[in-house]
């Protein structure tokens, strides 16, 4: 599968481009926001994210400007009955963010603004994106509380209490590392 690509843009028709990647050309199609307003110009160098769809006899490279809208085509493929072509469409007009704020406010009109979107693709889009991001939310959580789960063990088995743990909790960074969160949380108790 190819996820990434870096080369020269060799020709643009539509919603296609052809970049060459080390002598070798490969097509993708592209969303239109990024074709009409930040796509670098002939023989200038292009990055791309890239989903690969494969169907039947056909494989289709898909780029995008950034992760993060590669990321939400592959969020928007897990809506029922949106295909390639759809999720396409809907990140033409907007950026991931965009869209992940329509969502969370459930704004139908937002994705009825697209041009060729159904009324009841919107309401889908809408409703079963929410409802990923709810799952991605609780299981981030998730992994912030077992990660809090082994802070607290350490501090437990230092022989301080769960009142003094729990005090001190909110304030330590749970992304770093559990032996830097061990470090401040000591800082924290003295």
């Amino acid at each position: 599968m190819i996820a990434y690509l870096k080369g020269k843009l060799l020709k643009q028709n539509n919603d296609r481009i052809i970049v060459d990647v080390n002598g070798v050309g490969y097509e993708l199609l592209v969303g239109k926001k990024w074709l009409d307003k930040n796509l670098p110009k002939i023989n200038e160098s292009v990055e791309l994210f890239v989903y690969t769809a494969a169907r039947d006899n056909n494989i289709t490279l898909i780029g995008f400007e950034n992760f993060e809208d590669k990321l939400m085509f592959e969020r928007l493929l897990k809506v029922s009955s949106v295909g390639p072509k759809t999720a396409l469409l809907v990140l033409s007009s907007n950026n991931a963010k965009e869209i992940e704020i329509a969502v969370e406010a459930q704004n139908i009109d937002f994705f009825l603004a697209i041009k060729g979107l159904a009324k009841k693709t919107a309401q889908k889009i809408v409703i079963e994106l929410r409802s990923q991001f709810k799952a991605l939310a609780k299981e981030k959580e998730k992994k912030e509380q077992e990660g809090a789960g082994e802070l607290v063990a350490a501090l437990q088995s230092m022989d301080f209490s769960q009142p003094e743990i729990k005090k001190v909790l909110p304030l330590i960074d749970p992304k770093a590392k559990l032996d830097i969160q061990v470090k401040e949380a000591l800082r924290l108790l003295k």
